[in-house]
């Protein structure tokens, strides 16, 4: 019996130990992002939260997009005036559903979608240059999406019997959050604008 006592108790050690030992890693895994932020300063331009949506740095959350797939995180530069995050939302088997492209401006001028206007350009640039396309330039537009003004341009894009449509739309603010999504009916911007007012907005400084 004393025998057996003896070894319950080492038993009990050994689970202490146990828990001490993989508790210490588990706590500094945690720990780690905070230290990291702190050392580095600030918080990041954009992140994907483990619920899969992305939080900006003014603390606005972009949610999911409304079919199964997750966001994926492709690009990232920086200059010296602007810094970029570039993500999209990947759908398993089909195009990217939405793309979105996140702008701050390093000299904190106020917001009036400039540079997003050029970065929709480049962006139409590359992609009718890689996949044979033509298309006429954007026409921007003002559009208001519930109280929020948005910057929105739709191009055609035309490759021998095959069409395309490209909706952008700009939010100037700091940062600024470009959506483009590609489709291939011309009738898609009610639904792409049903998912754009699920976005939750801090701080918006665009003009009214």
């Amino acid at each position: 019996m004393g025998c057996f006592s003896v070894a319950i108790g080492r038993l009990r050690k050994i689970r202490v130990y146990f828990v001490i030992v993989f508790s210490i890693p588990l706590a500094f895994m945690a720990i780690v992002p905070v230290l990291t932020h702190s050392v580095l300063g600030g918080e990041p331009l954009a992140a994907i939260t483990l619920s899969d949506t992305i939080v900006i740095r003014d603390g606005s959350i972009i949610p999911q997009y409304p079919k199964p797939g997750r966001w994926t995180e492709f690009e990232r530069k920086s200059s010296n005036r602007f810094e970029s995050r570039q993500f999209r939302y990947m759908v398993p088997g089909e195009s990217p559903a939405i793309e979105l492209y996140v702008v701050t401006d390093k000299r904190d001028e106020p917001p009036d979608g400039a540079f997003e206007i050029g970065l929709v350009s480049g962006y139409l640039r590359g992609f009718a240059t890689k996949g044979g396309f033509t298309y006429d330039d954007p026409v921007i537009n003002i559009l208001y999406i519930g109280r929020t003004r948005v910057l929105h341009a739709l191009v055609k894009l035309t490759g021998g019997r095959k069409m395309l449509w490209v909706h952008a739309y700009i939010f100037p603010r700091q940062p600024s959050l470009t959506f483009i999504a590609i489709r291939g009916v011309v009738d898609a911007q009610e639904d792409i604008e049903k998912y754009l007012a699920t976005v939750d907005f801090r701080n918006m400084t665009s003009p009214p």
